[in-house]
């Protein structure tokens, strides 16, 4: 593996910018993507710490962002629910974590990075389908403020919430539908674009606490958020007992990773005009996914809308993502 850790004092000012910038919108998004999965939203966080430093400073695609999406989101979510209950899920997600990046690091030494060129255009336009159909069912309780008692699938669970309408809370639909416009509408704003997602939870936050409706749900209400110091990821240790249960889920999700991140190298250049490398980026990843399950953080793969936001943002150079992983630990 070949890196290129050059540091240009040039490009200081436009790599903090674009990293600021994205360690800003992995705030909502790592969080909801947490909560997707079923687990603390702190996890959300950590995961675009330690894996998203690690990754920037070993891949060859400069700009790209390493992080949890929304896809890996929903392959942990199902890993971790058919789990027994003798089974800690958070250690086993650490555990899934390690496996993923393994598995990520083997395919990039044996110089496979070209395998996901033969995935069809079509599988994967079907699986992103899929995917966001997937988390929209899955949230659609969140949003009402009803769930569903039914012992089923996602699809007749929202049938019934629907069926339900007169149980659902109203406050919350009106700020779980309210920010979703919001935010379609923000994104149409050029001068805002960017910090949309940071805007809307702002807006949203205050718009609950000065309307004082004490039926919304709030983060700390259904989590455990630590302040200070303690917000930090601390080592902890994956459950290598677990591997053998765990291994068809992690190959499952290493794909999926890869497969969503395959297109980054192409659609974001090196602004140095160097060449992408993908089997480097998958090495790049899976030391990400190693390291970071050793600091309590998530599956992650190279995110597509997170690199987007760095380079509009005018990073230069792979210490954009560091500085992301930095800003985030800071905020």
């Amino acid at each position: 593996m070949k890196l290129d850790l050059k540091f240009s004092p040039k490009t200081i000012g436009p790599d903090l910018g674009s990293g600021l910038t994205v360690a800003l919108v992995s705030i909502p998004e790592g969080m909801a993507y947490a909560m997707v999965a079923g687990v603390n939203p702190i996890y959300g966080l950590y995961t675009g710490m330690v894996t998203t430093i690690v990754a920037a400073l070993t891949g060859s695609t400069n700009l790209m962002i390493v992080t949890l999406t929304n896809a890996l989101a929903l392959v942990t979510a199902d890993a971790l629910a058919g789990l027994g209950p003798d089974v800690d899920p958070i250690r086993a997600m650490f555990t899934l974590t390690f496996l993923v990046g393994a598995i990520m690091l083997l395919l990039g030494v044996l110089r496979l990075g070209s395998i996901i060129r033969f995935v069809s255009a079509e599988v994967m336009s079907g699986f992103v389908f899929a995917t966001a159909l997937l988390i929209v069912l899955g949230q659609y309780d969140e949003l009402v403020g009803y769930a569903s008692t039914l012992d089923t699938n996602k699809l007749v669970k929202a049938v019934d919430i629907t069926l339900h309408i007169g149980e659902w809370d109203w406050p919350t639909v009106i700020v779980g539908a309210g920010s979703i416009i919001v935010l379609v509408l923000l994104k149409r704003i050029k001068a805002v674009e960017k910090y949309a997602d940071v805007l809307i939870i702002l807006l949203s936050s205050a718009f609950v606490f000065l309307a004082g409706w004490a039926t919304v749900e709030l983060v700390g209400d259904i989590a455990d958020v630590p302040r200070g110091l303690e917000a930090l990821p601390t080592p902890v240790l994956p459950d290598f007992s677990l591997i053998p249960v765990l291994m068809t889920a992690a190959m499952a999700a290493a794909v999926v990773g890869l497969a969503e991140s395959s297109g980054v190298g192409a659609s974001y250049p090196n602004p140095d005009e160097s060449k992408s490398d993908m089997s480097q980026d998958f090495s790049a990843q899976g030391l990400g996914n190693l390291v970071g399950s050793f600091f309590q953080g998530m599956p992650a793969g190279g995110s597509l809308s997170r690199t987007g936001i760095n380079a509009s943002g005018g990073a230069r150079s792979r210490w954009s993502g560091v500085y992301a992983g930095l800003a985030l630990a800071l905020v």
